[in-house]
């Protein structure tokens, strides 16, 4: 399921590499993640039990980068925006010691960018092709 959210057209267009991802570097990547103590993957469901998407927090010194997909099926129905209020929570209150997350999007990526907004991220833009986003602890 994570495979198949990470290789959909849309989730590559807008991701930091944009190349389809093979089985093989998937499978080795998912095995670290799930190894590191500095990587969190949560999965979000509906009211059904239906997986509808995903967000991924990377921990660096700080401060930890979001990466997020949401599954084709449940697009435009506002699960972005439940997905990162409740990953920042849960994040928030697992890793003390961060101060604050940061996620980089692609300038054309509204709903990620709106999704942002709406948490209460600030707005950081170094121009080109991305706006970065950063939500503080407090």
């Amino acid at each position: 399921m994570l495979f198949d959210w990470a290789n959909d057209p849309e989730t590559r267009r807008q991701s930091i590499s944009t190349s389809p991802i093979t089985w093989s570097t998937h499978e080795k990547w998912f095995a670290d993640r799930l190894r590191s103590e500095s990587s969190r993957t949560f999965v979000a469901l509906d009211a059904h039990g239906h997986s509808v998407g995903q967000i991924r927090f990377e921990k660096r010194e700080n401060f930890a980068d979001i990466g997020m997909s949401i599954d084709i099926k449940y697009r435009g129905m506002g699960f972005g925006t439940a997905i990162l209020e409740e990953g920042c929570k849960a994040i928030f209150e697992e890793w003390q010691d961060i101060a604050f997350v940061l996620g980089e999007v692609k300038r054309d990526n509204e709903p990620s960018r709106m999704a942002c907004l709406r948490n209460g991220f600030t707005e950081q833009d170094p121009g080109g092709e991305y706006v970065v986003y950063k939500k503080s602890r407090y």
